[in-house]
């Protein structure tokens, strides 16, 4: 069996408290607003070797920016974590055993910025990076203004390589709190308190699973009211801002702080950061998936994802509403 670790990216505050890199065995001019151009605001939905919800602006003089909250859907690894959040009770060493090649993937909150232009075939091209310790992307694609945009994105190599499998992501948008064709529509609000019914799963060394269940109580406040945490400032006064909330709240003996997109295509992707951001007693989780607003008592969300202990990570979301 050969030997991988978790390991954590060197980064700034924001990034320390909700962003993660993984090393992990893998177990199996000024552009004119021309017809495809893709210069606006846009809600994208993330999928491929990365799950999650993401927001773009694309300049006209061909720069871009935005920021993302994303995970992976990861089964659990085989290690050897008989206490799931480690000695201290707040996550272990992340080391892990695995029989195959090495992949990375970035998970949490981060920052995006890019530049993008039209190929000779009059396809999107461009490239976009992971600000807080994360990859840089290659993309190429379409955009249909008004309508949607997707790009085809791989992980590229800066000069030094990459020592890791290859990730290949598609960002597939439509245009911010729009209508596209009739079938998405504007997000509902999703401030208010929510009940967070969490279940970590591992497995051993002797290949047995185990799980931890837990309830945490969180709130949801959208940041068009500003961001009381100092990290999320240039989210808060963008355009996204109201589709972006910032969480606290509290679980079994810890606290939470965190960030949720909201997606029109009906996701949601959240961010958690447990424990004292000041020392290294914390656990970052991150999970993503459908979300349920059809009725407004009883917003609801199964989402799914992973920590920094690279365990499997599932969460049932609930809004409750007092009468």
């Amino acid at each position: 069996m050969n030997s991988t670790k978790t390991i954590w990216s060197s980064r700034r505050l924001r990034a320390a408290v909700l962003a993660g890199c993984v090393l992990a065995g893998a177990l199996a001019g000024t552009a004119s607003a021309q017809p495809g151009s893709p210069v606006g605001d846009w809600d994208v939905r993330v999928t491929g070797g990365s799950q999650g919800v993401a927001f773009l602006h694309f300049e006209s003089d061909f720069t871009l920016h935005g920021w993302e909250v994303i995970t992976r859907h990861v089964a659990p690894v085989s290690s050897d974590l008989s206490d799931l959040r480690g000695n201290t009770g707040r996550g272990g060493d992340g080391s892990a055993t695995s029989s195959t090649s090495v992949s990375f993937f970035f998970f949490g909150y981060t920052p995006l910025t890019g530049a993008w232009n039209f190929a000779t075939s009059g396809r999107l091209v461009g490239n976009l990076s992971e600000v807080d310790g994360g990859s840089s992307f290659s993309f190429n694609g379409v955009a249909h203004p008004g309508r949607n945009l997707v790009l085809n994105a791989t992980e590229s190599p800066n000069p030094t390589g990459l020592d890791h499998n290859v990730r290949h992501l598609t960002w597939n948008g439509v245009p911010l709190a729009s209508v596209p064709l009739g079938v998405v529509s504007t997000p509902a609000d999703l401030s208010g308190t929510w009940v967070a019914q969490g279940s970590v799963t591992s497995f051993g060394t002797n290949g047995a699973a185990s799980s931890q269940a837990f309830t945490e109580l969180l709130t949801l406040k959208s940041l068009t009211g500003g961001d009381p945490t100092g990290f999320f400032t240039d989210l808060a006064s963008s355009p996204f801002a109201a589709q972006s909330y910032v969480i606290t709240g509290t679980g079994p003996g810890y606290t939470n702080v965190g960030l949720a997109l909201q997606s029109a295509k009906k996701r949601i992707s959240v961010v958690l950061r447990e424990g004292d951001f000041t020392g290294s007693n914390t656990l970052l989780r991150a999970v993503e998936g459908p979300l349920n607003t059809k009725n407004a008592s009883n917003f609801n969300a199964t989402a799914t994802g992973t920590d920094d202990n690279l365990s499997s990570v599932r969460y049932r979301l609930r809004r409750t509403v007092v009468e």
